[in-house]
């Protein structure tokens, strides 16, 4: 008897356009501070488009929103590269490179924008 669970139905349903995909692709970053390792509050997503990989910013300390945004930057992606995805409403931001060296001032207008 086969298991109803697996095979290729199963397979379509865990694609891209499911959420589950999402919630098993978002992750909380390490980074040191103060010599000791770190969780970010917040989820991120790497994501790859023509030879290129960024991770971004969900901004939430929630798994499910991070989830629905990471899918939402991933069809913006995909329809419109990277640029689309950067001057999105979606608000989508990449890391910046030394995230360590950000001032207070520098964070908050990330944050606000």
């Amino acid at each position: 008897m086969k298991n109803p669970k697996s095979g290729p139905v199963v397979a379509q349903l865990i694609g891209p356009t499911n959420l589950r995909f999402w919630e098993n692709r978002v992750e909380k970053r390490k980074f040191k501070q103060g010599g000791k390792n770190q969780l970010s509050v917040n989820y991120y997503v790497r994501l790859s488009y023509e030879k290129k990989r960024k991770w971004m910013n969900l901004e939430t300390p929630n798994r499910t929103k991070a989830a629905e945004l990471a899918r939402k930057f991933y069809f913006l992606l995909r329809t419109g590269g990277w640029t689309a995805l950067e001057n999105s409403n979606g608000q989508a931001r990449s890391m910046p490179k030394d995230s360590r060296k950000l001032t207070l001032g520098q964070y908050f207008r990330l944050v606000e924008d």
